[in-house]
C-alpha cells in the first residue's frame, strides 16, 4: 500500500496478489429455490494480482480504478460424505465447470465513507459502488460484468454504547450477450458468517444477490460487545 504518489496526500495505490488453493468449496446450484441435497464439493485454485489507485477528494470521499489480471482452476473432489460436483451438476447447471480460464479485469469505484471508525464504528455511514469488467482471455466465453452496491448507516444512542446498525448490499452479474454466460465460482453468493448469516458458507448463488440486516449494538465495556441481528436475502 502506498500513499501520498507523487507527494500528493490525497492519492494512493494498492496491489494485492494472492494464491488460493481451495479444495473443499460448496455449490448447491443456483438461485433461491437450490435445495440442500443438492449440495457438493468442488476444488478452486486461483492466482491473482490486482492494483487499486484512487483519489481521497474530501476526508469523506473517495473515487479510483482496478485492474487485476488472474487464472482460475477448478476440479473434482475424492471422497467424504458430500458428493464431487460432476455427480450432479454440469457444464451448464454450473458455467466454467472443469475449464481452465485466464482473465484480465478493469474496473471503478467510489465510496462516500462517514464513520467514526473503520472497525465497529458507533456513528455515519458508509455508501459504495464498484464495478467490474472481467475479460475471458482464452474462448471469450466467460467475459462478463459485475456491479456492488453497498451502503451501511449507523445511529447512536445512550451516549454511543447503544446503536442500532443497516446494512444493505447488492450484486450484480451479467454478460451482455446471449453467447457468453457466467461462471459458477464468480456468481455473486450469500451464505456464512457475514451475510445472511444463519446459512452455510456460499448457500446461495446467483446471477444477482441482494442482502439486507438490522443489528442492535450494546458496547457493554471494552472487553465485552454483544448484538442482536436480523439478516434477510
Amino acid at each position: 500500500q502506498v500513499n501520498r504518489l507523487h507527494r500528493s496526500k490525497d492519492t494512493f495505490v494498492n496491489v494485492y496478489s494472492k494464491y488460493e488453493r481451495s479444495p473443499r468449496m460448496e455449490y448447491y446450484g443456483r438461485g433461491a429455490n437450490s435445495g440442500k441435497d443438492d449440495r457438493t464439493r468442488y476444488q478452486l485454485n486461483t492466482a491473482s494480482i490486482e492494483g487499486r489507485a484512487g483519489y481521497r477528494f474530501t476526508r469523506a470521499l473517495n473515487a479510483g480504478i482496478d485492474l487485476g489480471y488472474g487464472a482460475a482452476h477448478t476440479g473434482e473432489v475424492d471422497g467424504g460424505d458430500i458428493p464431487s460436483i460432476e455427480t450432479i451438476f454440469d457444464a451448464t447447471t454450473a458455467p466454467g465447470l472443469f475449464d481452465d480460464t485466464a482473465f484480465s479485469s478493469w474496473g471503478a469505484f467510489a465510496a462516500y465513507d462517514t464513520r467514526d471508525l473503520l472497525r465497529g464504528p458507533r456513528s455515519g455511514g458508509l455508501y459504495g459502488v464498484e464495478f467490474k469488467r472481467y475479460l475471458d482471455m482464452d474462448a471469450g466465453t466467460y467475459s462478463h460484468r459485475q456491479l456492488g452496491l453497498e451502503g451501511q448507516q449507523f445511529f447512536p444512542y445512550r451516549n454511543q454504547q447503544r446503536v442500532v446498525a443497516l446494512f444493505v448490499k447488492a450484486r450484480f452479474a451479467y454478460t451482455g450477450s446471449d453467447d457468453r454466460v457466467v461462471p459458477f465460482y464468480l456468481l455473486p453468493t450469500l451464505g456464512g458468517n457475514f451475510e445472511l448469516r444463519g446459512f452455510n458458507q456460499y448457500r446461495f448463488s446467483d446471477s444477482n444477490a441482494f442482502m439486507v440486516a438490522l443489528e442492535h449494538r450494546w458496547y457493554a465495556f471494552s472487553g465485552l460487545e454483544m448484538a442482536l441481528f436480523v439478516d434477510a436475502g
